[in-house]
């Protein structure tokens, strides 16, 4: 590689990180990925209406239990009807 191709690579790379400037980005090839300070805990705030969407039963419904015995099967089940078409 030539030496305007790589200065040409290196203006097209330079600054490409939205969420780490280049001071960062130079630390993560020294020292990998763990340049962040902390995890950051995040508050779950309890919504009734999403919990709501989790409450009853969890498992296969009864149409799919049918096409489970073979993964062919399966797919097609899951595949759009309109593609059948």
């Amino acid at each position: 590689m030539s030496a305007a191709e790589r200065e040409r690579l290196h203006m097209s790379i330079e600054a490409s990180s939205e969420v780490f400037n280049d001071e960062q980005l130079d630390q993560m090839k020294q020292d990998g990925w763990n340049v962040l300070p902390k995890n950051v805990m995040v508050d779950i705030v309890g919504d009734p209406v999403i919990a709501k969407m989790y409450d009853g039963y969890c498992g296969p419904s009864r149409d799919v239990m049918p096409a489970s015995k073979s993964p062919l099967k399966l797919f097609y089940h899951f595949l759009p009807k309109t593609f059948w078409r």
